[in-house]
């Protein structure tokens, strides 16, 4: 195999790497039927990022090229991609016996180029697909099954225009949306502050009262601002403005006479005079607390890293391990908000594991299996542990490179329903965001005093010590050794110049992991964002041909020869259908409708056994909390110490509220999380058994079959429940004398029966809801399958007849679809000359 080469196609838009071999100028596509392993990487088509690849890459190269002692490559990719090749390809050789050589063999235009071709390539589908959509209404068919059919078909083009519109106006923004999670006490709101270079969102909230704060620069001739909704009043939008003649922040809009606002414009007037970053985390802060206030808060200050190639728009949203139910919701929303953006996940060294991860890895899972669906560019998603200066030794960081994040306690990560992500995969960063941020606060002239005191520090002056801090020396990007290298060798060199310039804030800034990761997400934004949101168009236009490709070939398909075997096949259809849908059905039905089997009602937590255990844990947490700290002393002393009252304190009355409040959200995140999980499985389940049914049926025709089974799966509707819980406290305090003082006591005793008795009463309550809703919702979605596949066998049914009844309006239709198709594949076929034009040296 002497004289072999291998060539290699990559485009960033695209996501997409093609191999081929080449013999004596004679190029040979790698296909399915030759089992190379490299196949792997070219099957990850709309997903693949070369720059997240390393050495296991080039070895995988040389095992395709059966042991040749050298390899030669030859390489058609961007200027930019090829760069980032040739360091890999170095840094490969460096170790490697057999060395592999490349050539760039053809450039591929850059994304400035693409971008534009790609928009056009959306404005010219569009063109054609609302040109053949009002094509059908010219047809000039009377037959009610014609317009029926064409009322369907237009009905298909028309959302396909409208999804490739909202990808273009994706596309003409400069915004890049960094969407920053994880749990509470990382240190996301700290790092967001040193990478905005000021201290203006709050540190150390309320986890029961925490808000999602949208952060980005405002226009030039914006602004600096804050808008959010007080919602105890009829005119709840409400928008603050920084007015620079006063040096204070004013209400331009939101209600009058109202007491939330009041309370707001009291803290406007006490920061006056303050530093206008402080005064615009004092009124955060104030909002983020007040429960009238809508818990998305928008935030239009400068931010640091943008550029004039880029903007970023920041999302800090609440703790992933947030025991408040509306925090889910608030999360998973942020997450379904951002458009092809760069997740952030940020956690401390502990932090890595346990259910405080469930809500993020499950909707992690979610987009990982529906990569179609998802927003979040996964593949270039960054991974910071946070705190790195609470980390004694080298080892302690190297345990946590190869680590994973789990939603399960370490120990416990072998069930099912664990989810996890190695970190050893992931572009992963190691930060101080605390003493990154003072390191931003001193080069914004920021300081406080107290900011002051820790730049100054013995311990800042240790992180700026190459042995003991410089936490950069940790990263990698993900499998790539040389983008790690390349990293490191970033940091040394602006470490360097920062000593020779004896700029200390620099030092600090690059030392602290902080430099690094600004770098990464500047990069994403420069480099990656326009290819990924260029992918988007591409990917809409491709579902929109494929949809009408499908709709020709079910009427060039058709028989037609006369109304009785037209009727006859369409009773088969029905019967088909019909059959396929009962049956798969009866295995998923409930007994009587709403008896939920033992076994899914377990996993639900909805079994008597569960629901006791939940109401059990919860009085033994409060019983706890009741007892004064002399009683507990004695508790300890006597177990059967069972005192009948005890002091009352605000503190014990918020310590209990907190308690059922997270043993009812934990019992709703549970109940919600399962119930997806199990929705999902008889949805699917249902489906594939129509499915085969279907395929196996001998009376259809194999176009009719084609037809009916390609459906659009319908989405499990989210759960939703807003319970309250009643002020039972109150009922059992009273006053007592103490000494020489009046002191509040509690009837221990008595509190306890009727806190159990209504325990029990609520959570059966809210158990047997959850039956009610979970039967009522398996009903929906088998409903929801019925109703996709009845209404494929009523258009196709409809488009037998139609063509029947008026075959000539049919074949119009047929041809109008297929002219539309034809012009739609030169469009593409257009574009991929331009995206993928090769220029020669």
């Amino acid at each position: 195999m002497s004289g072999q080469k291998l060539r290699i196609k990559y485009h960033p838009a695209k996501k997409e790497i093609v191999f081929s071999r080449v013999f004596s100028s004679k190029e040979i596509p790698i296909t399915a039927e030759s089992g190379s392993v490299l196949l792997k990487y070219s099957n990850q088509k709309g997903t693949f990022v070369l720059q997240n690849f390393g050495n296991t890459f080039f070895e995988d190269i040389l095992e395709a090229c059966d042991g040749e002692r050298s390899v030669q490559l030859e390489v058609i990719t961007t200027k930019r991609d090829y760069e980032d090749f040739e360091q890999m390809l170095e840094h490969f050789n460096e170790t490697s016996d057999i060395k592999i050589t490349a050539t760039l063999l053809a450039e591929l235009p850059d994304m400035d180029a693409t971008y534009e071709a790609v928009k056009k390539h959306g404005e010219d589908s569009i063109d054609i697909l609302d040109k053949s959509r009002k094509d059908f209404y010219n047809i000039g068919s009377n037959n009610d099954k014609v317009k029926a059919c064409i009322s369907r078909f237009s009905k298909e083009i028309k959302n396909a225009v409208k999804r490739i519109e909202e990808k273009i106006a994706i596309l003409d923004k400069d915004t890049v949306n960094v969407c920053f999670s994880g749990p509470y006490s990382s240190g996301k709101s700290c790092l967001i502050n040193a990478l905005i270079g000021q201290s203006i969102l709050p540190v150390a909230i309320n986890p029961e009262t925490a808000a999602m704060f949208r952060i980005c620069s405002p226009l030039p001739d914006e602004h600096i601002k804050v808008c959010f909704h007080i919602e105890d009043a009829d005119d709840s939008f409400s928008e603050i403005i920084w007015d620079q003649d006063s040096e204070m922040f004013s209400f331009i809009s939101g209600p009058s006479e109202n007491i939330t606002r009041k309370e707001i414009q009291n803290v406007i007037n006490d920061c006056k005079g303050k530093p206008q970053f402080e005064q615009v985390c004092n009124i955060l802060t104030v909002l983020n607390e007040n429960n009238n206030i809508g818990r998305t808060i928008e935030v239009y200050y400068p931010i640091a890293l943008d550029n004039q190639h880029i903007q970023f728009t920041i999302y800090d949203t609440p703790g992933t391990d947030s025991n408040v139910y509306e925090h889910t919701s608030i999360l998973k929303d942020a997450l379904a908000e951002q458009t092809h953006s760069i997740l952030v996940f940020v956690t401390y060294p502990n932090g890595i594991s346990g259910s405080g991860n469930r809500t993020l890895l499950s909707y992690l899972n979610d987009a990982e299996q529906n990569a179609e669906k998802s927003m979040i560019d996964l593949g270039r998603s960054l991974f910071v542990i946070n705190y790195a200066d609470s980390l004694d030794d080298e080892q302690d960081f190297e345990k946590l490179q190869t680590a994973k994040i789990t939603n399960r306690d370490l120990g416990n990560t072998n069930d099912g329903n664990s989810f996890s992500i190695r970190l050893s995969d992931k572009k992963l960063y190691f930060t101080s965001a605390k003493y990154g941020y003072v390191a931003a606060a001193a080069k914004r002239s920021a300081l406080t005093k107290k900011d002051q005191r820790l730049l100054n520090s013995g311990t800042s002056r240790d992180i700026c010590e190459p042995e003991l801090g410089h936490y950069y020396r940790f990263n990698h990007c993900a499998a790539s050794e040389i983008a790690t290298e390349r990293s490191n060798k970033q940091n040394i060199e602006a470490f360097q110049r920062a000593v020779e310039a004896k700029d200390y804030p620099e030092q600090l800034w690059i030392a602290s992991g902080l430099f690094a990761l600004n770098n990464a997400i500047v990069e994403y934004g420069e480099k990656y964002a326009a290819a990924v949101k260029a992918h988007s168009i591409i990917d809409s236009v491709d579902k929109a041909l494929g949809g009408l490709q499908r709709n020709a070939q079910s009427i060039e398909h058709q028989n037609t020869k006369d109304i009785q075997q037209v009727n006859r096949e369409i009773e088969d259809i029905r019967t088909a259908i019909s059959d396929s849908i009962a049956t798969a059905r009866r295995k998923r039905e409930l007994v009587d409708g709403n008896q939920i089997p033992e076994s899914d009602a377990q996993e639900l937590g909805l079994d008597a056994r569960s629901v006791e255990q939940q109401r059990n844990d919860t009085i033994k947490k409060i019983e706890k909390i009741l007892l004064s700290a002399p009683q507990r002393i004695l508790k300890t002393l006597n177990n059967s110490y069972n005192p009948n009252e005890t002091t009352f304190t605000q503190a014990k009355e918020s310590d209990i509220r907190r308690i059922i409040m997270e043993a009812a959200s934990d019992y709703i995140n549970h109940y919600e999380e399962k119930r997806k999980d199990l929705l999902e499985a008889m949805r699917d389940g249902f489906i594939k058994d129509i499915q085969k049914s279907i395929r196996r049926n001998g009376k259809l025709s194999q176009a009719a079959k084609d037809y009916l089974v390609t459906i659009e799966t319908p989405e499990v509707e989210p759960f939703q429940d807003a319970e309250k819980y009643s002020e039972l406290l109150h009922r059992h305090k009273f006053e007592k004398r103490f000494l020489w003082v009046n002191k509040t006591f509690m009837d221990r005793k008595n509190y306890l029966k009727d806190l159990k008795s209504q325990l029990r009463k609520d959570v059966g309550k809210r158990a047997d809801d959850f039956k009610k809703n979970y039967c009522e919702s398996l009903t929906a979605i088998l409903h929801k399958v019925e109703d996709e596949f009845n209404m494929n066998m009523e258009t196709y049914s409809d488009t037998l007849r139609a063509k029947l009844e008026d075959k000539e309006a049919m074949e119009k239709i047929r041809e109008k679809i297929l002219s539309a198709a034809e012009s739609l594949q030169q469009c593409q076929d257009r574009l991929n000359e331009v995206i993928w034009e090769e220029t020669h040296d």
